[in-house]
């Protein structure tokens, strides 16, 4: 049962602990803005980059790094094959973060088959470069888009479902709510997550409540890795 004292089911200390659902909203949509980028690779491109076009991509991300939470190839279950790009970008709005993307080397190279973009808000302050990497773990990113009931179902199993982010919170890379571009509106989630392997990962999905309790009507749980673009 969800605490009339703290609709948002958020545990103590963390921002949205207390808020109600007005106030809930406030808080997204005057939060600095992060973006999604979900990109595409045009495969057979990618395998014939040279090391001059390698390079300047590389410094392009570097010189960017200050943006970027997180970048890191999506790969295909055997986690050999990367079938595209997952990038987390400080940027004030849409436009901005397009242009980014349409300024990176590759993407001006056609290595990019094409990318989406979607608004984020990340629920922890960690960056790539800080979070403390198990030796010898793996990295998956579940990213969940809400069914048309999601924000009834969401609000209900609300507690549920903070109580058991508690209970796995150090296998959290980053995680957050995937908006609206306003900020105004929760249209899905989007995480990266650290196990020992596969199966874990899947068995954390399988437990948690946003899940079992169908908020979502598309999710993708795949493989992830630290991209070296900023390592």
């Amino acid at each position: 049962m969800n605490d009339l004292a703290n609709p948002s089911g958020a545990l103590e200390g963390d921002p949205r602990y207390g808020l109600s659902e007005s106030e809930l909203k406030l808080y997204y949509m005057n939060k600095s803005p992060c973006w999604f980028i979900h990109i595409e690779l045009d495969i057979d491109k990618f395998m014939e980059i040279d090391d001059s076009k390698r390079r300047k991509h590389k410094e392009y991300f570097i010189t960017q790094s200050d943006r970027i939470r997180f970048v890191g190839p999506i790969k295909e279950e055997d986690g050999i094959n990367i079938t595209g790009f997952l990038i987390l970008l400080d940027a004030p709005d849409r436009g901005v973060a397009k242009l980014w993307v349409e300024n990176d080397p590759y993407f001006m190279n056609d290595v990019y088959k094409g990318f989406n973009i979607t608004r984020w808000s990340s629920s922890m302050e960690m960056r790539q470069l800080d979070y403390p990497r198990m030796k010898g773990w793996e990295q998956f990113v579940i990213i969940a888009i809400d069914g048309p009931d999601g924000n009834t179902l969401r609000n209900s199993v609300a507690g549920d479902h903070h109580e058991y982010q508690a209970l796995v919170m150090e296998r959290y890379v980053a995680r957050g709510p995937l908006q609206n571009d306003s900020g105004s509106e929760l249209i899905g989630s989007l995480m990266i997550m650290e196990f020992p392997s596969l199966h874990d990962c899947e068995e954390f999905w399988r437990k948690e409540p946003l899940n079992y309790a169908g908020v979502f009507k598309e999710v993708m749980l795949s493989r992830w890795a630290y991209g070296e673009e900023i390592e």
